[in-house]
C-alpha cells in the first residue's frame, strides 16, 4: 500500500481580493504561488508571500488566506496525506511544523508542477506516475543542508533588519515583522538569537535607541521629539529605556555631548 496518497490537485489564477476562510481542511494542502502577491494566516500568524513561495495548510487546523488585491496570485495547489507525511516534511523546509517557504521555486521548476497537475487530471491516471510526479514538486522543498539552512535564515534576517530600519518609527509589533519575512515568531525569534545575539523586540529597541541617541546628539531635537520619531511611546519610556541601557537619562546625555562640541 503506498505511503503518499494525492487527492486533488489544481491550478488558479485569482481575482484581486480573493479569499477562501476561515476554514479547514482534512487533508494537507499545499499552494505554490506561481505569480503575484496574497497572505495567509495559520495558528495566528499572517505571512505576507510572493513568487516562488509556498504555504502549507495543516490537517484540522483554521486557515484563511486571500490574493492581493493589485497583484492577485496565481497558483497551484496539491491535497495529500498518509502515514509517512510527516517523516517527508521534515526533510523539506516545512519541517517543524513550518507554514512556508522561502522564495525557491524558479521558473524552470514549473515543468514539474504541471506534469502533476496533468498526471492528476488524466482520465485513466496512473497513480505510480502521479505518487511519482508529487515527490518530484515536493523534492523542491527537500534537502535544506545545514549550510543552505543558515543561507535561508540570514536572509530571514537581513530581511526583518531592513524592515526594522524603514519602520522603527511606527508602533511596529513583532508579530507583524514575522509576517513580512514569512516565517512564525518563535523562528524568528531563534534566528535573532544566531545572528545578533538578542530576541528580535531586543533588537528594535536598541535601534531605536541608538537612532534617538543620534538625533539628541545632533543638539536639534528635543527629548520628546527625538522619542516620538523613533518610536517610543512617549518621552518617559524614552528615558526607562535610556537609564537602564546606558545610565544615563537623555537630558544628560544632550549635555554630555553639549561639553566636547
Amino acid at each position: 500500500m503506498s505511503s503518499m496518497r494525492v487527492f486533488y490537485s489544481g491550478w488558479e489564477e485569482c481575482e484581486a481580493g480573493h479569499f477562501f476562510g476561515p476554514a479547514i481542511r482534512h487533508h494537507y494542502l499545499m499552494h505554490i504561488i506561481l505569480k503575484g502577491r496574497g497572505f495567509y494566516q495559520a495558528s495566528g500568524h499572517t505571512y505576507t508571500l510572493g513568487k516562488g513561495q509556498a504555504f502549507l495548510i495543516y490537517p484540522e487546523e483554521i486557515t484563511y488566506y486571500q490574493a492581493d488585491k493589485k497583484e492577485p496570485w496565481i497558483y497551484a495547489w496539491v491535497s495529500f496525506d498518509g502515514p509517512d507525511v510527516e517523516k517527508l516534511l521534515d526533510q523539506t523546509c516545512f519541517r517543524m511544523n513550518r507554514y512556508v517557504s522561502p522564495a525557491i521555486i524558479r521558473d524552470r521548476d514549473v515543468k514539474k508542477i504541471q506534469d502533476l497537475l496533468s498526471a492528476f487530471h488524466q482520465h485513466d491516471s496512473n497513480p505510480i506516475d502521479l505518487e511519482g510526479c508529487f515527490y518530484r514538486v515536493l523534492a523542491l522543498f527537500y534537502g535544506e543542508t545545514e549550510k543552505g539552512t543558515q543561507q535561508y535564515e540570514r536572509r530571514y534576517y537581513e530581511k526583518a533588519v531592513e524592515y526594522i530600519e524603514q519602520n522603527y518609527g511606527y508602533p511596529l509589533k513583532i508579530g507583524d515583522l514575522a509576517g513580512y519575512v514569512g516565517i512564525d515568531r518563535t523562528y524568528l525569534y531563534k534566528i535573532f538569537m544566531e545572528f545578533a545575539k538578542c530576541a528580535p523586540k531586543q533588537y528594535l529597541q536598541q535601534f531605536r535607541l541608538k537612532e534617538a541617541m543620534g538625533m539628541l546628539s545632533e543638539g536639534k531635537f528635543s527629548v520628546t521629539e527625538a522619542a516620538y520619531s523613533c518610536g517610543f511611546h512617549d518621552a518617559a519610556a524614552f528615558c526607562h529605556v535610556m537609564k537602564k541601557k546606558t545610565g544615563m537619562t537623555p537630558l544628560e546625555f544632550q549635555a554630555s555631548q553639549t561639553m566636547y562640541k
